[in-house]
């Protein structure tokens, strides 16, 4: 397969470099190992590991979710006899 498309992103300069020497111990370049991470992405039909949000993130959801809900919750009607 020829390679003909290329890609372009801005990162930061710091995760470049860190992921370099990452990549440097595996023998990769940064280019071998997205084109590694795209093929995962098309073979698994979605990203080839899993997401979560950080702990702290997930406290904030949840503590935010519930503050709304308080303020949204209507008020019962009184029961009817």
């Amino acid at each position: 397969m020829a390679l003909s498309t290329e890609i372009r992103c801005r990162i930061d300069r710091q995760l470049k470099d860190d992921a370099q020497k990452v990549l440097d111990h595996l023998g990769l370049s940064i280019s071998h190992a997205i084109r590694i991470f795209l093929r995962q992405l098309v073979r698994t039909g979605g990203l080839p590991f899993d997401m979560k949000a950080p702990p702290q993130a997930r406290e904030a959801r949840a503590f935010y979710t519930a503050k709304n809900k308080k303020r949204t919750r209507r008020k019962r009607s009184p029961a009817k006899s």
